[in-house]
């Protein structure tokens, strides 16, 4: 029989002040008392974390606040100090784009047209923009590629590898935008279990399960676009560029075409995509079983509703278990607000305490204490 298991001491000071440091992220400052009503410590330990992150350097008085704003005994506000390190994300959609710089607040810090600095500058202009910005040092850089073709010889962000180099960033992330997307629509309230489909410039797949973005033991989760619906494979049945070919001949952008409001021909095209993407969603439902699937990326995000019912109906014909599709609820900056997010993620585990620590196995039944 396996003894029961307890936080050690380290670890339940570490989920305290990784609990505190969230908090004061989230609210931006905060009061001991207020920190204690939030958290459900008591004061002794409070004021230990407090004084530990101070120790650290990670958070600071920012001022003094009147409990309640009525006269009274005066409390510290503490924030987290929000230059221990930066960092930045770039959506690499449509080209070189734009890197955002936050710090550990989540505060922008620097929006820097990567297309004015890569070239002709090179790296020497990156590092200036960041310089300008008081920035000395990206702690982490993840960029979101729809296609990797960009970041090739000859591609429209080839130079951009190179330039981060030569400005002293640390090697980039590459995250798909599907992946990107569904960490903001996690961090945003969606559900615990689900599927996003993006259809977009690339079709990719992230899955989130209890939780947590899957990415398998290889880290390929997602990759459909060559995956084959019969002998075509999936990219050349809902890849942009086919979206786009459809709308040209058509006669319509690709957002009319998306929304159904292009005539007989526009619904006709619209009805094969929503077709192609049913037969993808049912076989993403059979294998993974995720319970709802969000369509995004372009097509998804401008077909909106009328589209996701296309799907709909489609997938009722189709012999697959229960699935809720509906279109995602992102806006256009989604990609780049989830690189940001997975970005502050890394960055917030290398520094703020680590809660890996292992349980030990402990003879009582008594949870853990989290004084000191």
């Amino acid at each position: 029989m396996s003894l029961p298991r307890t936080a050690t001491p380290r670890l339940a000071r570490a989920f305290n002040d990784r609990l505190t440091l969230d908090l004061l992220v989230e609210h931006g400052e905060l009061t001991a008392p207020r920190l204690r009503e939030l958290t459900g410590l008591s004061r002794p330990t409070v004021s230990d974390v407090l004084q530990r992150l101070t120790d650290a350097g990670l958070i600071r008085t920012s001022g003094i606040a009147h409990a309640d704003r009525r006269p009274g005994p005066r409390a510290r506000r503490y924030a987290v100090v929000p230059d221990v390190a930066y960092v930045a994300a770039a959506d690499l959609g449509c080209g070189p784009g734009t890197l955002h710089v936050t710090d550990l607040s989540n505060s922008t810090v620097a929006e820097i047209d990567l297309s004015a600095v890569v070239e002709p500058a090179g790296g020497a202009g990156l590092e200036e923009a960041l310089r300008a910005a008081g920035v000395n040092a990206l702690h982490t850089v993840v960029l979101a590629v729809h296609d990797v073709a960009v970041l090739s010889p000859g591609g429209s962000c080839a130079g951009l590898m190179a330039a981060l180099r030569a400005a002293g960033c640390p090697a980039p992330m590459v995250e798909s935008p599907a992946r990107a997307a569904t960490t903001a629509a996690l961090r945003a309230g969606e559900s615990r279990t689900f599927a996003l489909l993006w259809l977009g410039c690339c079709v990719d797949l992230a899955v989130v399960l209890d939780g947590r973005l899957y990415r398998g033991v290889s880290g390929s989760v997602g990759a459909l676009g060559a995956l084959r619906v019969g002998t075509v494979p999936v990219q050349e049945l809902l890849g942009g560029a086919v979206v786009r070919e459809l709308a040209h001949r058509c006669g319509l952008t690709r957002a009319d075409l998306a929304a159904g409001t292009g005539g007989h021909g526009g619904r006709v095209a619209l009805a094969g995509l929503a077709a192609n993407t049913a037969t993808v969603v049912a076989g993403l439902a059979a294998v993974l079983d995720p319970g709802r699937i969000l369509l995004g990326g372009e097509l998804g995000a401008e077909g909106g509703e009328h589209f996701a019912a296309l799907v709909r109906a489609r997938l009722a014909e189709l012999a697959c278990p229960p699935v809720e599709v509906r279109p995602s609820a992102a806006g256009p900056a989604v990609v780049r607000e989830g690189a940001l997010l997975m970005a502050q993620d890394v960055a917030r585990a290398d520094l703020w305490p680590d809660t890996s620590t292992p349980y030990q196995a402990s003879p009582s039944n008594g949870a853990a204490g989290t004084g000191g």
